[in-house]
């Protein structure tokens, strides 16, 4: 994810057009909250084009006191720029950029494999990355946001757990002889990363001691991620901030890929096995 990609398409909206917070946020790589916030708090050419996507103009909605049109009302300077709006003072459809044309006027193509989540899926990751957004900076933010995403191109799910401290579980998905959920890490809104011993103990493969050492041994690859030996049955944590740094991302990223790896392998051989049989 890159604030200059979203800098980029928030700048090349003409006047006239709209865009939601969810169509710049697909191009940027992240989450319509962070977003939100990042976009409320620098100063931003033609950032009052970004509306939510029912047209209408965010409540919190401010100008930045440098602004050229600070003190006036966003909706007057729309309807000057030729933005129709209705008696709700939601802004035409029709006036809508689609997410590909916005992503055309600054050289970028968008990822079309995603699929759409249901109503309550987005409900639950919105309440999760509002939280997030409360308590991490946009260093964390951007490195969870890259994570997520990289769990979901390995073919894993995402699910969300309630409580005041919101989680956001990385579950795999169930295979022949896997009848439960496994889910190798669980990200916590408050500031850490929970792995899941505890679960994988009876939820095979990782029902082996052996298999959870070597998985604790590949996330241990990361700096500031320490977990000890004797926590395989257990569920050791360590800081959401280590998913700041890049390289250290992409050490934790490895090991979930190794992790989904060794499920296929364990489906393959139970394949194997019955085929002979």
């Amino acid at each position: 994810m890159s604030w200059k990609i979203a800098i980029d398409a928030v700048g090349a909206i003409p006047a006239g057009r709209w865009a939601s917070y969810g169509d710049v946020a697909a191009i940027a790589g992240t989450h319509p909250v962070p977003l939100g916030q990042f976009l409320a708090t620098k100063p931003i050419a033609g950032a009052y084009r970004v509306l939510q996507a029912a047209g209408t103009v965010s409540p919190g909605f401010y100008w930045n006191p440098d602004n050229e049109y600070s003190g006036r009302d966003v909706h007057d300077v729309l309807r000057e720029e030729g933005i129709d709006f209705d008696s709700e003072l939601r802004a035409s459809a029709e006036q809508r950029m689609q997410v590909s044309e916005l992503a055309e006027l600054i050289g970028l193509s968008v990822r079309s494999d995603v699929e759409p989540q249901t109503e309550e899926e987005g409900a639950e990751r919105t309440a999760f990355m509002t939280q997030l957004t409360a308590n991490q900076p946009p260093t964390t933010i951007h490195g969870v946001i890259e994570l997520l995403d990289a769990w979901e191109r390995l073919g894993g799910h995402l699910t969300y757990g309630s409580g005041e401290d919101l989680a956001c579980i990385l579950q795999a998905p169930i295979g022949p002889a896997r009848p439960k959920h496994l889910w190798p890490i669980a990200l916590y809104a408050s500031g850490y990363v929970e792995v899941g011993f505890q679960y994988l103990v009876t939820r095979p493969p990782f029902d082996e001691p052996e298999l959870r050492d070597e998985l604790r041994t590949r996330l241990g690859e990361a700096k500031g991620v320490d977990l000890p030996l004797d926590k395989l049955s257990k569920r050791p944590s360590f800081p959401l901030d280590v998913l700041d740094d890049r390289t250290d991302r992409e050490r934790i990223t490895a090991a979930l890929e190794w992790f989904m790896s060794e499920l296929d392998r364990f489906d393959q051989e139970l394949a194997s096995k019955e085929t002979a049989a």
